[in-house]
């Protein structure tokens, strides 16, 4: 039987609100942008190294903190642990990244799914607006930052999995901050799965997996205009082969 875990919320908070506060006091103009906090559902495993952690890139618009601008840490309380913090995921089901991470977590999860799963974001600060990624400038000011909460994140959530939803044709930014943890140095993204073919530059759509120190780590191409159920089937099968 694995350990449990300890009481991962109160860790989380203990660890990750200096981190968030000094991160909302540095950045210029922070209150213009969407603020990101991880997530977990009131069922997330409670057992040491099991359940599963989505990361998609960016927040494409959030919780509205402006009532607290001004106090990172009133801004924080807000964000974190919030208890409808899965919830928006029910009413999101026609979309293709929530779309994909039902169809994997309903595989391990068949009753209440976005309440047994953890996710989170790339980066924790995104432009106001419904869409789009941050620029270089919003990226190289927060770099720091994300990977010290991406190390505190894994750590006190302490998933078997972690499926980085993040595109494996969008380049290396997005994986950078998991290879600079210590406890990921040194993993190979030895199984690899094509799954589609991207119609707009005609490249295989893929979805690359490895394991380290008993984490599987899936990074995986984007769902959006692309068909679901291989997708689906290749994270499965990836999941199935670090068993």
């Amino acid at each position: 039987m694995k350990e449990p875990k300890l009481d991962f919320v109160q860790n989380l908070d203990k660890e990750l609100r200096p981190v968030f506060t000094e991160m909302y006091s540095k950045i210029e103009d922070i209150d213009n942008y969407w603020l990101f906090c991880p997530t977990w559902g009131k069922h997330y495993p409670s057992e040491q190294n099991t359940g599963i952690l989505f990361y998609g890139r960016s927040p494409n618009g959030w919780k509205d903190y402006s009532d607290y601008c001004g106090d990172a840490n009133k801004v924080f309380d807000f964000l974190f642990n919030r208890p409808d913090q899965v919830d928006w995921m029910l009413s999101y089901t026609r979309s293709a990244f929530v779309s994909l991470i039902r169809g994997v977590a309903e595989t391990f999860y068949p009753n209440e799914w976005n309440e047994h799963i953890a996710w989170s974001n790339v980066c924790k600060i995104a432009p106001d607006t419904n869409w789009g990624t941050p620029n270089d400038t919003l990226w190289d000011c927060q770099y720091s930052y994300i990977k010290k909460m991406m190390e505190i994140e894994i750590g006190n959530l302490s998933p078997e999995v972690i499926v980085f939803v993040t595109g494996m044709t969008a380049g290396a930014r997005w994986d950078a901050p998991l290879f600079e943890i210590d406890k990921f140095k040194g993993l190979q993204l030895s199984e690899s799965i094509e799954w589609g073919t991207d119609a707009r530059t005609g490249k295989p759509l893929t979805s690359k997996a490895g394991k380290i120190n008993n984490t599987t780590i899936i990074i995986t191409d984007r769902p959006e205009y692309r068909p679901i159920a291989p997708h689906v089937e290749a994270i499965l099968n990836l999941i199935k082969r670090f068993k």
